[in-house]
């Protein structure tokens, strides 16, 4: 039936199909549609539910609702936060995702917070040397690039390509 669990999943695998190809106002829709059932049926705080509403945020920031899409991040990081832990993957990935959006809007003074949290949070959980780790280093590294930060950039962009050369 429409309210399935397997229903509300393949739903969300569509959307991130839509998503991937660049479709984000079908993206948006069919992440709207499931986190409203998702909400009625497993509650808010379900680690689904709050999979929803992270990728609600981060395609709402892409179709530049920059306001709606700000909120959204906020509400859903706030759950995550308590309910899951800062230093949950799902946790990460959402503040990566709030992080991304502010650099896109050109914001790296609100960007670059976020983005410290995500490294030293996947450094934490995952070790300074893991390639997730080094992937927010580098996303660290261009807000600090856009901060003027010229030295703290530098050294973050340098350790990121020496472990992914080494690869």
């Amino acid at each position: 039936g429409a309210e399935h669990p397997d229903t509300l999943t393949l739903t969300n695998n569509l959307a991130n199909v839509y998503w991937s190809e660049g479709k984000y106002a079908e993206a948006a829709d069919l992440y709207s549609r499931t986190l409203e059932v998702q909400r009625r049926l497993l509650g808010p705080e379900h680690p689904d539910t709050l999979l929803s509403m992270a990728n609600l945020a981060d395609t709402t920031g892409r179709q530049g609702e920059w306001v709606r899409a700000e909120s959204l991040f906020k509400a859903t990081l706030e759950i995550q936060r308590r309910v899951l832990g800062a230093e949950h993957p799902r946790t990460l990935d959402c503040t990566a995702d709030f992080a991304a959006m502010y650099q896109r809007q050109g914001k790296p003074a609100l960007a670059g917070p976020l983005a410290a949290q995500v490294m030293a949070g996947r450094g934490h959980a995952l070790g300074a040397q893991h390639p997730e780790t080094m992937i927010a280093a580098a996303d660290l590294a261009q807000a600090w690039l856009a901060l003027g930060q010229f030295r703290e950039s530098e050294r973050l962009a340098r350790e990121a390509l020496e472990f992914h050369k080494r690869k």
